[in-house]
């Protein structure tokens, strides 16, 4: 594992795999704003989020199991393989407010994010889920009176096949 993390460490960071290359990155956090981004160790929050906008959170653990594994993470990958993680993702840990530690499972602090207007964003989900041109024009129409900054030609092209 840790020649493994060495190569990905010393490969340039915009042509590492996305499976592990950073979040902060694979989200361009700093150059998008987001409204929210969701834990997964926080689902309650999650779910109160996706509320806001009539989305229901289903809990589906096809593969969950009773396990009780206590393995010491730290004794089970060792302290360099431990240095090279928190090297590596040392932005992510502290952009999404998880600690440094191995053995800290949760997040020690919620991701702080912009504030995007609510009725954007039920504008944006409305859009998505327009079920016919002429209602999609007249979403599109309403938004635009709230901002300018909402390219719809892409969710336009692959919803009805045009721009």
């Amino acid at each position: 594992m840790e020649d493994v993390l060495k190569c990905i460490i010393a490969d340039d960071e915009f042509y590492v795999d996305q499976h592990f290359s950073k979040q902060k990155l694979n989200l361009s956090l700093g150059i998008t704003n987001f409204d929210y981004i969701g834990q997964i160790e926080r689902p309650n929050s999650i779910s109160d989020f996706l509320a806001r906008y009539n989305i229901q959170l289903h809990p589906y653990l096809k593969h969950a199991t009773t396990s009780t594994n206590s393995t010491d993470i730290e004794q089970e990958i060792g302290r360099d393989v431990q240095k090279l993680i928190q090297e590596m993702y040392e932005d992510d840990f502290l952009s999404f407010g998880y600690d440094f530690s191995p053995k800290s499972i949760h997040p020690v602090s919620e991701v702080v994010c912009g504030n995007v207007d609510d009725n954007i964003l039920k504008m944006i989900l409305e859009l998505i889920t327009s079920k016919n041109l002429q209602e999609f024009k007249n979403i599109e129409t309403e938004l635009l009176k709230l901002t300018n900054s909402v390219d719809t030609n892409q969710i336009l092209s692959e919803k009805f096949g045009e721009t």
